[in-house]
């Protein structure tokens, strides 16, 4: 009666994945200047594109304005600062001076720009690259642009409404090396790299506020990044801060994305990971989407190594569009987490793979959660392969089917380590979608579940009773009892019990195959 009361209460509309979601094109950042690289390589060298060589020495006279005419170096000669104060004749000389190796450019409160690269505010060109540099531009809504390679630099926007453009890549050389950091500071800041980030210990510090950062290409760490979890030593670290926040990273550009810990924060905020435009790799990525309804879609051929943590809030996560291919060792997914978290979350997985006593485990976690299966899903439970467990976790919680999906509720433990596996903690199975959808399992499997399973769907799907094919009703016996509720297509569905023992499944009297 009690889980009747939680069925009768339920609300049965899931988060749905969204354009605004799955492509950063929507999200009115202009991208049409954009040289996109055309490599398709997992790995790109860990090299930055080369600078124009020469220099811009015409004057510009806006004295909120400082464009440094030229390729920014480590440990610049006097010369080449005198040069860029000549070209930026009304900048108070103060806000262009070199501290020990570091070139600095240190603006005022007002709405300032800072190129590094040649012409002026409104004809921005060239090629050129900073080093070991410093840009703080302090209060105001302001602008930075890097014609070409951001390496080993600060860059701090300070609070209000700030952008950053970086056309090349954004780059630490090494454990020691001077830091590479963006910090925009608290307000809506928009952060575009039109390259990758490579290297190691890159930062990104969003800030408060309502944030978009594009990275066209995929974040390649170096060797001496540590694959743990825990410490995440020499990591990419990106902070998107508190706010409705956007990230978006190898939709236009090669490379896999690695060695990166993702913080959202608090906010609605959406997510997209497509490595190498979604052909590349996820590994060794951390992701913490925060307290809000967020979504994230990753696409990818192969994500390992992967926590993925929605926090309170309504969230999805999309993985549906990764794992689709058949090579042995790559497009699957495999020795990861995903948890949904506090919340009516949903969870799309596409094909789960395996690999000797390292599972993929998937819950929902607290809440009326919805697990989508798009690709067919059987545990191995053998003593030698491992595929995944998957659990619902407290609340009520349902499998959807889609496409021609076959699944099979079995669980139990499998591996030389006898880890959990299969699905379990769940309370309906929803077939709505159009297709034959399939779903296999027996009255322990549903013991393992609630002990009580609803099954919604139509005349082109199928219930296999005894995980057997066999027609044998795998024992249950049919009832007169029926009873009524509202499925995942939003429409109310009439349901017959079944019984076996204890245990009872309502099928949907839409569903004829039943055996």
């Amino acid at each position: 009666d009690a889980l009747q009361g939680r069925v009768d209460a339920i609300d049965n509309s899931v988060p749905d994945v969204t354009p605004d979601q799955t492509d950063s094109s929507n999200w009115g950042v202009d991208t049409d200047g954009w040289i996109e690289n055309d490599s398709t390589a997992d790995n790109p060298p860990d090299t930055d594109p080369s600078d124009e060589s020469g220099e811009d020495n015409t004057p510009q006279l806006d004295p909120t304005v400082i464009v440094t005419g030229r390729t920014v170096l480590s440990n610049p000669t006097n010369a080449v600062m005198t040069k860029i104060r000549d070209k930026n004749p009304n900048v108070p000389t103060t806000q262009i001076q070199k501290v020990g190796s570091q070139a600095q450019f240190v603006t005022g409160e007002e709405d300032n720009t800072v190129v590094v690269g040649k012409g002026d505010k409104d004809n921005i060109s060239g090629k050129n690259s900073i080093t070991n540099g410093l840009i703080q531009t302090n209060g105001g809504s302001d602008k930075v642009v890097i014609t070409n390679n951001s390496i080993n630099t600060v860059i701090d926007t300070g609070a209000d409404n700030d952008s950053v453009d970086i056309y090349g890549n954004l780059r630490h050389t090494g454990a020691t090396a001077p830091e590479s950091k963006i910090d925009t500071g608290n307000g809506d800041d928009v952060l575009t790299i039109r390259g990758r980030i490579t290297g190691l210990k890159n930062q990104l510090m969003m800030g408060d506020g309502d944030d978009t950062v594009i990275v066209a290409g995929g974040a390649t760490g170096n060797t001496t990044a540590q694959n743990n979890m825990q410490t995440k030593t020499n990591w990419n670290a990106i902070d998107l801060g508190e706010g409705n926040d956007k990230l978006s990273m190898g939709e236009k550009g090669p490379g896999n994305i690695q060695y990166t810990d993702i913080q959202a924060g608090i906010g609605d905020d959406v997510v997209i990971l497509k490595p190498n435009r979604g052909k590349g790799d996820l590994l060794w990525v951390n992701v913490d989407l925060g307290d809000g309804n967020d979504s994230i879609v990753v696409a990818a051929t192969d994500i390992r190594n992967v926590y993925i943590s929605g926090g309170a809030g309504n969230d999805t996560i999309d993985l549906s569009a990764s794992s689709t291919q058949t090579d042995a060792t790559r497009s699957r997914v495999i020795s990861s987490k995903v948890d949904g978290g506090e919340g009516n979350d949903h969870i799309i997985l596409g094909k789960i793979d395996y690999v000797d006593d390292y599972p993929v485990d998937v819950t929902g976690g607290a809440g009326d959660d919805v697990i989508t299966f798009t690709q067919d899903y059987t545990p191995f439970l053998t003593s030698n392969r491992i595929g995944a467990s998957i659990s619902g976790g407290d609340g009520f919680d349902t499998v959807a089917i889609k496409g021609t999906a076959m699944i099979s509720l079995a669980s139990g433990t499998a591996g030389t380590q006898k880890l959990p596996e299969g699905i379990i903690n769940f309370e309906s199975i929803d077939m709505t979608a159009s297709g034959g959808q399939t779903v296999k399992l027996t009255a322990s499997d549903v013991l393992a579940n609630s002990g009580m399973l609803y099954i919604a769907g139509d005349s082109s799907d199928t219930v296999d009773l005894g995980n057997d094919g066999s027609s044998s009703l795998g024992g249950f016996t049919k009832t007169a009892e029926t009873t009524a509720r509202i499925a995942l297509d939003g429409k109310e569905h009439t349901y017959t019990a079944y019984s076996n023992g204890d245990v009872k499944v309502y099928i949907d009297d839409q569903i004829t195959n039943i055996i």
